[in-house]
């Protein structure tokens, strides 16, 4: 295990820290500039109905009352470049195994180690989990340092932003054990990242879709973003245990099935 954990983290490293870092200038940049737009933005929604109700299905609530700054620092958590690479790091990670290795080729050499499936399995999890937590507290840590700058009157309540990048990292734990999954089922990493990446983009749009289409609000428990609320953890405060605990059920479902469809599969390298 030990050595299996070596060898991931040290062919992964540089990509999380790459994703870590964009995370968090994105984060930081969004919280940062976000504030000085609050006034021309409410009059331009006041001005426009459309933009709001777009921004509205984007967070989740309503908007008709226009925005607050702790309102606006709710589209940082739900900005699509910050989901896109939250997402990405994820599924990056999640697809090197056993698609890519055997992709690679590389499979039989790493299966000659002395250690079961199921252990490089939880091997590559484990760096895959850790990583996932340092790309999102990059994150945090970037929106923390952007609202350190406002006024202390406005600054948001920093443990409600604990508790919306805990949601996202239970969102990106289950975007991350569906790509497990897949790839567990693919003989080509890039049919698993296509699979992974239109379920993450699929989500996406029922959320967006759904105050507009009554079949996409009916499908949308289906998808991630239904239990991804930052808007209103940050409005209201509180744990949205249903949501998490719903987004790590599925998380280990998915990363389940992963696993028993690695250790029993055929694997064929050619």
């Amino acid at each position: 295990m030990r050595g299996l954990l070596t060898k991931t983290i040290r062919e992964t490293w540089l990509s999380t820290a790459s994703f870590a870092l964009g995370v968090g200038l994105v984060t930081g940049l969004i919280t940062y500039v976000l504030p000085q737009l609050l006034g021309g933005l409410n009059e331009f929604m006041l001005q426009v109905p459309f933009i709001r109700s777009v921004i509205s299905a984007m967070m989740g609530i309503d908007m008709s009352d226009g925005l607050s700054v702790t309102m606006l620092l709710a589209v940082m958590w739900t900005h699509p470049v910050v989901l896109a690479l939250v997402w990405a790091h994820g599924i990056a990670l999640a697809t090197r195994f056993p698609a890519g290795e055997v992709e690679n080729g590389t499979i039989d050499v790493l299966l000659g180690w002395p250690a079961s499936r199921r252990t490089v399995y939880v091997a590559v999890s484990l760096v895959w989990l850790i990583s996932a937590v340092c790309v999102v507290l990059a994150g945090f840590t970037g929106y923390v340092l952007a609202t350190s700058t406002l006024p202390a009157d406005v600054r948001p309540a920093l443990a409600r932003a604990a508790t919306a990048a805990v949601n996202l990292l239970a969102m990106a734990c289950a975007a991350g054990a569906f790509a497990m999954a897949v790839s567990s089922l693919a003989d080509r990493r890039g049919r698993a990242l296509a699979a992974a990446f239109a379920f993450v983009a699929g989500s996406f749009l029922l959320n967006f879709l759904g105050p507009y289409w009554p079949p996409a609000d009916a499908l949308g428990f289906l998808g991630l973003m239904d239990y991804y609320r930052p808007a209103l953890i940050l409005r209201d405060g509180g744990f949205p245990a249903r949501d998490v605990l719903a987004l790590l059920a599925a998380s280990a479902v998915f990363w389940t099935a992963g696993l028993e469809r690695t250790a029993r599969r055929d694997i064929v390298t050619t």
